[in-house]
């Protein structure tokens, strides 16, 4: 009896669950309709939520059914369902829990983010906040020992609480209790932390009350053996289907993989259950794994030139002939060029499309309109990956992200002495060098970005919280530097803005306000970066520097405002994460409109190239000089940018800019986009069925170009 009683209550829990994954599995298909409008998607969406679901929800339930039978929970659950004094005693001992649990989780949240600020939680630090978040714990759960008995006993009397939770009254108090608490904690995360995807978190949780509601309703038993057993087909056929489909169609592979959350979930785990090598990369359900049965061969791994091995699936082994170039130092094509002083502003956030040089209708940017109308202004420049912990290591040291060694440990941190950055390259050179950063986290001395720079200013990081913005105190500091120089030697300065990164905030001040949405602040934000960097300029100008400085400014990714279903970056390779302004001034140069692919990878070769200096061996980047000074084209090279998967990204994609095409390929899903860079700049209108001949020669590109590229060298 008691076997039969488990199969009973195992058969109606899954039920439930299929219930709960079909209600999720529709959402996911509302969500993500618009990547792929297919039927194929259909199947998709909804197979493998109900799939997630029933993995999921039957354990989940016969745990809960296990811990119905615990004699705490059992006594709770009888003076719950027990009008009176009873249940109000029974509600107030687990409103003592849940506040106890809020007040644990506030404290925890108080102290780490005190300490991250404080200290960037490192060391000593880490275990001040561990002994600190434990004390706050024990002392939370003796005070809730201390008054939950008491205020129990004292509610319980209250004739008042015994009317609100009973009958009709109890249920709308529970109701607008739940509704209150929901949007609370959802208020407070997205302000705790704005740029966390909170989807896959709403998604669980909508899946719990679906589950919570289909148990509650009894609907097993209402549907009867025979309904259940319908429920039961309709599942199994609906996942079969989805797991037949997310292997077969491409669209909806990528939809799953760009847009998806409890479908990309089982996804997922499919891949993980069927990645024979442990390489973190499957061939089955669409994977791109090329050698299921050798963790050194997939598509994520590093080509390894003349080993006889397609390390990556490229489609081939890297001749040692390929790679010669990236060898040696490269000799500066401007020998005996004027030591101009140089400046270097890098722009967080900042994409290309929000700056009136670039075709922005709003005056976001007239100092940058300004300064691309007199010098040099690169059409599609791309960042080399979506995160400044990747892109800003990638401009420093003139590699792309996966080829820079990188130390153990968060954030990534560049192995001392691996790379020669652009700092230890004009410190070599006679520079005097000089930082003026936002702020500590990535720029610090142990990120390895201001290696060779000899005054670094982060003066910036101690404002405190009150201050959104720190570009006026970069500004001033800057101006203050240029104008109280009495060193002869010629100068490198690097500064680095925050504040068009989000969270976005209205500046203070005369500067424009566009409507109080996320993006109008971002623009407001960029007009108020933007008036800065006019005063940096007036500081050369007023010292008769403007004439003998050459002036960069880029960003180091952009920012998305769900033109592909996501916010802020690091989680795709669309333009309007990848594409940057690249503005140069040169005295004396004519100004010049460059409409072929770049990377920020050009900009230290660039830089030392105009003044005469040559680029250390081991480098991507190519010099910009002779675009920049009209002497002759950009390079004609495939350019490339990748998101690569660490502690908060899941995906694994690589881009490839050659001409006026741009191919995205996603590595674990193994799909393809192409897009027109002339006739669809933002991404919208994927060409890869449409135009055969030009996917193949992009897809020749791309995988030529990442070997050649990212392949590892003897130093490496």
């Amino acid at each position: 009896m008691k076997l039969r009683a488990a199969v009973a209550f195992l058969a109606r829990a899954a039920i439930h669950a299929a219930l709960g994954g079909f209600a999720i599995g529709v959402i996911e298909l509302v969500r993500m309709w618009g990547a792929a409008p297919t039927g194929a998607l259909a199947l998709v969406a909804v197979g493998l939520s109900v799939l997630g679901g029933v993995a999921i929800g039957v354990p989940v339930c016969a745990a809960l059914g296990a811990l119905g039978w615990a004699p705490p929970w059992r006594r709770w659950w009888a003076g719950a369902r027990t009008p009176g004094p009873t249940r109000v005693a029974a509600i107030v001992r687990a409103l003592a829990v849940l506040v106890a649990v809020l007040a644990f989780w506030l404290a925890a949240y108080a102290v780490a983010s005190w300490s991250y600020g404080r200290f960037q939680a490192r060391g000593a630090a880490g275990v001040l906040v561990a002994t600190a978040i434990c004390g706050a714990a024990i002392v939370i759960v003796l005070v809730t020992l201390a008054i939950a008995p008491a205020l129990a006993r004292w509610s319980s009397a209250r004739r008042l609480a015994q009317r609100v939770t009973a009958g009709i009254p109890g249920a709308i108090l529970l109701a607008v209790v739940g509704i209150g608490g929901a949007v609370a904690v959802v208020v407070f995360t997205h302000a705790a932390a704005p740029a966390y995807d909170w989807r896959p978190v709403y998604m669980a949780g909508g899946f719990a009350i679906a589950l919570g509601l289909a148990t509650a309703a009894g609907a097993a038993r209402r549907l009867g053996w025979k309904g259940g057993a319908v429920v039961g087909a309709i599942a199994v056929a609906v996942a079969i289907g989805g797991l037949a489909e997310i292997s077969a169609s491409d669209p909806a592979r990528m939809a799953v993989a760009g847009r998806g959350t409890s479908s990309l979930a089982v996804l997922h785990g499919l891949w993980r259950l069927t990645d024979r090598d442990g390489d973190g990369f499957a061939s089955a359900f669409g994977g791109s794994d090329c050698d299921d049965g050798d963790r050194r061969v997939n598509p994520g791994a590093t080509e390894v030139a003349g080993n006889g091995e397609d390390d990556n699936c490229a489609g081939g082994d890297l001749s040692g002939d390929e790679v010669t170039a990236r060898l040696g130092p490269t000799p500066t094509t401007h020998r005996g060029a004027p030591r101009r002083n140089v400046v270097l502003l890098t722009i967080d956030a900042l994409r290309a499309d929000h700056l009136g040089s670039y075709g922005y209708a709003r005056p976001t940017s007239p100092t940058l309109d300004a300064m691309a109308a007199r010098g040099a202004r690169f059409l599609w420049a791309s960042s080399p990956s979506p995160t400044t912990r990747r892109a800003i290591p990638a401009l420093m040291t003139g590699r792309y992200a996966s080829t820079i060694a990188f130390k153990g440990g968060w954030p990534p941190l560049m192995k001392p002495g691996k790379h020669v950055t652009l700092g230890e390259s004009f410190k070599a050179a006679g520079y005097d060098t000089k930082a003026i950063l936002c702020c500590t986290t990535l720029f610090d001395k142990a990120s390895g970005n201001v290696a060779g720079i000899d005054d670094v200013d982060a003066t910036a990081q101690k404002l405190g919280k009150g201050v959104s913005h720190t570009a006026p105190h970069l500004a001033e500091v800057a101006s203050g530097w240029i104008t109280g120089r009495d060193d002869p030697r010629p100068f490198f300065l690097w500064m680095h803005f925050l504040d068009a990164h989000n969270p976005y905030h209205q500046p203070r001040g005369e500067y424009p306000k566009f409507g109080g949405g996320e993006l109008d602040r971002y623009d407001a934000e960029i007009a108020m970066v933007d008036d800065h960097v006019r005063r940096i300029l007036e500081a050369l100008a007023a010292t008769g520097h403007a004439d003998d400085t050459i002036v960069l400014v880029t960003g180091d990714h952009g920012d998305e405002f769900m033109e592909h279903g996501n916010k802020f970056h690091g989680r795709s390779l669309y333009s309007e994460l990848i594409r940057v302004p690249l503005i140069v001034t040169v005295p004396g140069a004519a100004p010049q409109v460059i409409a072929a692919p770049v990377s920020l990878v050009d900009v230290g070769a660039t830089l030392l190239d105009l003044v005469g200096l040559d680029r250390p061996a081991g480098q991507n980047g190519q010099s910009l000089a002779p675009a920049i000074l009209g002497e002759g084209p950009a390079p004609d090279r495939t350019v490339l940018a990748e998101l690569i998967a660490d502690r908060n990204i899941t995906r694994n994609l690589k881009a490839a800019l050659y001409g006026t095409w741009k191919l995205l390929w996603d590595l674990d899903a193994n799909t393809y986009e192409l897009y027109s860079l002339t006739d669809d700049p933002t991404d919208r209108v994927n060409r890869i069925d449409d135009e055969p001949t030009v996917a193949v020669e992009m897809k020749e590109r791309l995988h030529l170009a990442a070997d050649r590229e990212l392949s590892l060298l003897p130093s490496d």
